[in-house]
């Protein structure tokens, strides 16, 4: 009797346990499933968007030559502290540990990414031992997000950040339950890493803060937020002493404006375009339109229903009820947030907006879950549907590159490049191991050597004066005190005259 009796409750444990498996290994699941989909190996996929090809090179000089590199970033503009390029130390930060492990490989940063995202949904289980319910609608959600599944087997960061969020939800829904100093620390620690990769991300101390002051104004969110304030500041201060200047980027004008007045009126035209890409412009991507609105009405029904929740009458039949709810409006606060940094400092097109949105909204639909909400995450799951269908009925991104498959092949041209360029390990200046260059490929990138820094962008004649070595297709532009010193059908290697 007493057996029979246990049996219920062992089954019910069983299956909890399995969707925490379910939950840790959905990043591996989806993998997988991607691979059914587009009918290759997914690892066997290499880097091919020139993003991709800067964090595998820099992983490739870090690991092999340490810093003694040439100089990283675009148009010969350098990092005031080392020689790193535009993304500064996040490759460093996220992957360097896994490089050291296990190696480079053209597949490390999408494995790297997918470990990255099963560690956090084992922290998240281990802390917060959810149902099964909220282990397979979390596991849903991290495989049929149309975002994930654009980048997933890409080598590219954004897979990463959602690892980064599902830490964040973790440490924060655990210290709103306990109220512990070290998970208010750990989710602190949680904001610096993605501070240091991302400054955007300093915007998480929001609903830290309106936590640790119970959603009301006193001294104890004035001093939370001074101290959030500075720890942002160091963190962006850090970020930006380390990483190459982003020169085609807005921030990098703005910074150099000649007056406060010019600086103004250019945040203002900014967003405004910005505001018109966003709701007007046609990007020709019905997945991202679908996102845009997704995020829109999901920003919007936070709002709502901070005010305004779903309830039961005495008769079992639902109904609205008045009552404020701050957890629900610390989400509309980071999502408000978030939308309005974008728009006043990054891009509305080319599928900036998509990258720097996508975690947020995914973080709200993931902690409401956590939390056992219905209305938004269910309205949220059902825009991931929409958006993935769109996604599946016009593949877009990674799913029509020609070339993701495809296996570099070494030729005697590229070898004959990496011969001429030669690395100077007794080169004071980082600029004599420094190449300017505007042709990428993954076997390029593999065949110079590891020292040799690449300086990317559009030649422009004042762009191209710095750099020792200069490596083209063709010469874009006029360059001074450079000669030809190899020339092959598909490249040309120029040298900087009076570094002889």
């Amino acid at each position: 009797m007493q057996q029979t009796m246990q049996t219920p409750g062992s089954g019910h444990r069983a299956l909890q346990r399995t969707g925490w498996a379910i939950l840790i290994l959905s990043p591996f699941l989806l993998l997988v499933l991607l691979s059914l989909a587009v009918g290759h190996n997914v690892l066997d996929a290499y880097p091919v968007w020139l993003d991709e090809l800067c964090f595998w090179r820099t992983l490739y000089s870090w690991n092999e030559m340490g810093m003694a590199t040439g100089y990283y970033g675009m148009y010969e503009q350098i990092a005031p502290i080392g020689t790193m390029g535009t993304s500064g130390i996040g490759p460093l930060l996220l992957y360097g540990g896994f490089v050291k492990l296990f190696g480079l490989s053209h597949h490390t940063i999408m494995l790297a990414n997918a470990t990255w995202c099963s560690v956090a949904a084992a922290v998240f289980c281990a802390l917060r031992k959810p149902k099964l319910s909220v282990s397979l609608l979390m596991s849903g959600i991290m495989m049929a997000y149309a975002p994930i599944v654009l980048y997933a087997y890409t080598s590219m960061t954004q897979w990463f950040n959602y690892a980064l969020v599902l830490l964040y939800i973790t440490f924060l829904l655990g210290y709103q339950e306990r109220r512990r100093v070290w998970l208010l620390v750990l989710c602190v620690l949680t904001i610096v890493l993605g501070a240091l990769y991302r400054p955007m991300y300093c915007l998480l101390f929001l609903p830290l803060m309106l936590l640790f002051c119970r959603y009301q104004f006193n001294l104890r969110m004035l001093g939370f937020g001074a101290g959030a304030l500075a720890i942002s500041v160091g963190c962006c201060y850090l970020a930006m002493q380390t990483a190459a200047p982003h020169a085609s980027g807005f921030v990098y004008h703005l910074l150099r404006a000649d007056s406060l007045a010019t600086a103004w009126r250019m945040l203002l035209s900014h967003t405004k375009s910005n505001l018109i890409d966003y709701f007007v412009r046609a990007k020709g991507s019905p997945m991202q339109d679908a996102f845009r609105y997704l995020y829109c009405g999901i920003t919007g029904l936070c709002l709502i229903s901070a005010f305004v929740r779903t309830d039961r009458d005495g008769q079992g039949r639902l109904c609205l009820r008045a009552g404020y709810r701050g957890s629900i409006m610390s989400c509309f606060v980071l999502l408000l947030a978030a939308y309005g940094f974008t728009m006043l400092f990054y891009e509305a097109n080319d599928w900036a907006d998509l990258r720097q949105l996508a975690p947020y909204l995914w973080l709200v639909a993931a902690y409401l879950i956590a939390r056992h909400r219905r209305v938004i995450p269910i309205c949220t799951l059902a825009g991931c549907a929409v958006s993935l269908a769109l996604l599946i009925a016009r593949p877009e991104g990674v799913f029509v590159d020609a070339n993701r498959f495809a296996v570099p092949q070494a030729s005697e041209h590229l070898a004959a490049v990496a011969q001429t360029i030669e690395y100077d390990e007794n080169a004071a200046d980082p600029f004599a191991n420094t190449v300017r260059v505007d042709v990428y490929n993954y076997e390029l990138m593999r065949q110079l050597h590891p020292g040799l820094g690449l300086q990317c962008g559009w030649f422009t004649t004042d762009t191209v004066e710095k750099s020792r070595w200069v490596l083209t297709d063709k010469l874009k532009c006029p360059v001074t005190g450079y000669e030809n010193v190899l020339e092959t059908p598909d490249y040309k290697v120029y040298r900087h005259i009076k570094e002889d």
